[in-house]
């Protein structure tokens, strides 16, 4: 994804320095069909530093991309995708009961006769408040954008989030052990949690994961904790 990224990018780059070109020879005095002026040179020149700059990112992350796939390890991939699939199923189940109470409320106000005009709206919006402060903005925003492929959309929401995660895990990992030779030390304990250690080209470490969550939490966190082992001599 991310070389198809880089090659659309450097199209734009390309095309971006071609119309320069043409710009800086009509405002020498060359032929300008297009009127083209010092405004449009300003603006071409701050639309190829920011292309520049997206590129460089681009590859930069393209580069962290391959040094994790370097260093990838079967049992961390595996503790992402159960983490990614215990998301999936939460958020789904969170969903589908807001969608639920959503249909129950309206079910509830169909016919119902208010004392004062505007008493309806202001009902709807109590109730709608507290959905939202119930099961967060992303849910509300989901059902409503979303309502018959809620789970398509979450799928793809909770892949995102395992490769930003993959990507945290392993940064931190790395910069504790360096290059990834031995995890055989680490395990998924039969509560979800990884721990272990792994042995680097830079030393050893103790990876420990510790779970959190909450009343109606959309995604199972971790925080990813790696502690340097001293050498003895």
């Amino acid at each position: 994804m991310n070389n198809a990224r880089i090659l659309q990018s450097e199209i734009k780059i390309t095309k971006l320095k071609e119309k320069l070109e043409r710009i800086q020879n009509a405002l020498a005095g060359g032929k300008n069909p297009y009127y083209y002026s010092e405004r449009d040179l300003r603006v071409t020149l701050k639309d190829i530093e920011s292309a520049e700059n997206n590129l460089k990112k681009l590859i930069a992350r393209e580069s962290r991309e391959k040094e994790i796939n370097d260093n990838q390890v079967e049992v961390i991939e595996r503790f992402l995708l159960e983490v990614k699939a215990k998301n999936i199923v939460h958020f789904t189940e969170l969903v589908e009961k807001s969608m639920q109470e959503q249909r129950d409320f309206e079910k509830s106000i169909e016919g119902k006769v208010y004392a004062n005009w505007g008493d309806e709206v202001d009902e709807s919006n109590k109730f709608y408040n507290a959905q939202i402060g119930k099961y967060g903005g992303s849910v509300f925003n989901l059902i409503r954008d979303y309502p018959t492929t809620y789970k398509a959309e979450i799928a793809k929401e909770m892949e995102q989030n395992r490769k930003k995660q993959r990507r945290i895990f392993y940064r931190r990992v790395t910069f504790i052990v360096g290059k990834i030779l031995d995890a055989k030390g680490l395990t998924i304990g039969s509560n979800g949690e990884i721990n272990g250690l792994v042995i680097g080209d830079k030393g050893k470490a103790t990876v420990n994961t510790i779970s959190a969550g909450g009343y109606n939490v959309q995604c199972f966190h971790y925080r990813v904790l790696v502690k340097k082992l001293k050498e003895i001599d």
